[in-house]
């Protein structure tokens, strides 16, 4: 059976540019890349902010559902586990992004091997400098690594050799401009860059190529947190907003300078939340992960229905979440 990966968070409380990324042109390509995946019999996992020896990682069988059996993995000095904020796959490694030494110093990126265990240690470790308190980590088609980090209102991108033991990774690009509290971080496939403006209530786009200028805009979104692409081009956002949330829909071939969501929908969706990251799994179910008030997850069912306006999630689950943090960052592998 596929595997579900999942990243816990422990709980705590616009204008444009002439610069536009070139309109996805979905194909049939993503669908296939997906279904084959699917086909392939793989874990799931997801992971917790916290203090050690709280669980820094959790495991659980996708489709997620109420009962699903739930392993701990553990913080602890030997797998350097504390206060986990993300988590991505690439080049068959789970990359984790840590924060052990506090705000005042950069992330850390924990390299392991997959598949995870309760007894996993990293393979690989390395200082993101620059990236002080991390939000979120994301890879390009070509294995760069992309950090958003919410304590200096910036996202990097770290090229090169990213398998260091101990080593401190110089960024590469560093993105300042039109940026307020960036959160998740999505790219559509023709590689232009996506980041949830979170302070500023709009999707900032950097097309390609690439550059520390002025990105423009999708508007209608309070608070962004969570970003992803389905297999058809759709991008999806959590939207926050104090006691209130909703998950939006921008329909493919719409992500233009100033557009608006097509779908939002709040239905189902708990007090106070905080959409913080976002993740298909390979029938094309939405997950949503909830760092708010009720901290747990969302499960969209994508798979069978088309998303709209008053479409409620198929369940909620807050298992072995709730006592321990919430869920930050969320991936499916």
């Amino acid at each position: 059976m596929r595997r579900l990966i999942l990243l816990l968070f422990a709980f705590a409380g616009a204008g444009c540019s002439a610069y536009q990324a070139t309109p996805m042109t979905p194909t049939g390509t993503t669908a296939a890349a997906a279904a084959a995946a699917g086909a392939a019999k793989q874990k799931v996992y997801w992971a917790l902010f916290a203090a050690q020896p709280q669980p820094q990682l959790e495991i659980a069988a996708e489709p997620l559902t109420k009962k699903s059996h739930v392993q701990l993995i553990n913080g602890s000095s030997g797998n350097m586990l504390q206060e986990a904020s993300s988590i991505r796959f690439s080049q068959n490694f789970a990359w984790v992004l840590t924060q052990p030494d506090g705000s005042s110093a950069p992330s850390v990126l924990l390299i392991f091997s997959l598949p995870l265990t309760p007894s996993s240690k990293p393979l690989y470790y390395d200082t993101l400098e620059g990236a002080l308190v991390g939000v979120h980590i994301q890879f390009d088609k070509h294995n760069n690594l992309w950090a958003s980090a919410g304590g200096n209102n910036s996202v990097y991108e770290y090229s090169g050799d990213l398998l260091q033991q101990g080593g401190d990774l110089t960024p590469s690009l560093t993105l300042t401009a039109g940026l307020n509290g960036p959160q998740g971080l999505a790219f559509d496939p023709n590689g232009n860059l996506y980041i949830a403006n979170g302070s500023d209530n709009d999707v900032a786009v950097f097309a390609q190529p690439i550059e520390n200028k002025q990105p423009y805009y999708l508007d209608g979104i309070n608070g962004p947190g969570g970003l992803a692409f389905d297999a058809h081009g759709n991008l999806y956002a959590a939207s926050n907003n104090g006691a209130t949330g909703a998950m939006a829909q921008y329909a493919s071939g719409h992500l233009r300078s100033g557009d608006k969501p097509s779908v939002v929908d709040s239905t189902g969706i708990k007090a106070n939340p905080y959409g913080s990251d976002l993740a298909f799994d390979h029938a094309g179910n939405l997950y949503d992960g909830d760092c708010g008030g009720t901290a747990g997850i969302y499960a969209y069912p994508l798979a069978g229905k088309k998303f709209s306006s008053k479409l409620a999630p198929a369940f909620y689950t807050n298992k072995g979440i709730l006592s321990v943090g919430c869920v930050w960052g969320l991936a499916i592998h």
